[in-house]
Order: structure tokens, then C-alpha cells, then sequence
């Protein structure tokens, strides 16, 4: 039985460059929704499961920028690349302050496209299949050498000791 094909959501509303992403995605394998607008996004991730959600900046309806703090606000953890023409490193930081994973300029090459949507889905397989141990009285999350305390909101990385 082979593994299924990787779910992203494109939400980008210039047609013409949605188009182009969408057909390479689905040409190499991947199932592709799209959403036209912010707002059209935001319910689409919150509703399905999707393994990355490829996120434009500037979008009618709500920006790509609120939509990504609105969904790591609900607890959605999926990787999500900023794809915009807003490249300036003030707004790569911004993104990647609210919760994107990666943040790739327009105009882009598809080839630095495909890599980093491996890379991201590469890392999400990882993540899933990590042994994770969570501790309920003291809401400690534990993942290999990072800790995180969620009532101070703080990773910690453990010592390693030699």
C-alpha cells in the first residue's frame, strides 16, 4: 500500500500564479486546494487536515499575515511558507514571528520551491513520528533535546551533560 499523496493548500489570489503552482504541485505528486482569498483560507485549514499550507501575504478578504496568527492562535501546527512579493527582512521577520515556517520572495524559481516544500514536509514526518512525552501536572512538552513549559510559554534546550 503506498503512503498518500501530501495535502497542501495554496491560498493565493493572483490566478495566473495560483494556476502555475497548483499544476507543478499536482505534476510532482501532490494534492492541491486553493483558496482565492484570506478569509476562504482561513476556514479551509481550519476545517481539513492539510500536511502544508503554501500562504500569500497580500490577500483580499484577510491578510496571509493574520491569517497565520489566527491559526497557530486556534492550535493549528501545520507548516505554512509565505510565498510573497513582500521580501524585505522586516516582513520576513514578521511572518516568521507569527508562526510561519518559511518565507520564500517573489518572483521565486519553482526549483527553490519544491526544495523547501520537501524540507518542510520532510521535517513534518519527523515531528509526527517523534517520541514525544508529555508531563500533564507540570504542562511540560518534551521532544528529543527541546522542552517546552506552556504555563510560561518557554522552550528550554536540555544540557547535555559528557
Amino acid at each position: 500500500m503506498s503512503s498518500p499523496r501530501p495535502r497542501i493548500l495554496l491560498i493565493e489570489d493572483e490566478k495566473t500564479i495560483a494556476l502555475g503552482i497548483s499544476y507543478n504541485l499536482k505534476k510532482n505528486g501532490y494534492d492541491v486546494e486553493l483558496a482565492e482569498d484570506g478569509q476562504q483560507g482561513l476556514g479551509r485549514a481550519l476545517e481539513k487536515k492539510f500536511d502544508l499550507i503554501i500562504l500569500d501575504v497580500m490577500l483580499p478578504r484577510l491578510d496571509g499575515l493574520s491569517v497565520c496568527k489566527e491559526l497557530r492562535r486556534q492550535r493549528v501546527w501545520t507548516p505554512i511558507l509565505m510565498l510573497t512579493a513582500r521580501s524585505e527582512t522586516h516582513d520576513r521577520v514578521q511572518g516568521i514571528k507569527l508562526g510561519a515556517d518559511d518565507y520564500l520572495g517573489k518572483p521565486f524559481s519553482l526549483d527553490e520551491l519544491f526544495v523547501r516544500i520537501t524540507a518542510l514536509l520532510r521535517r513534518r514526518e519527523w515531528d509526527s513520528s517523534a517520541s514525544t512525552r508529555v508531563s500533564i501536572e507540570q504542562e511540560r512538552y518534551e521532544l528529543g533535546e527541546v522542552l517546552f513549559d506552556s504555563n510560561l510559554q518557554v522552550l528550554f534546550f536540555k544540557e547535555k551533560r559528557v
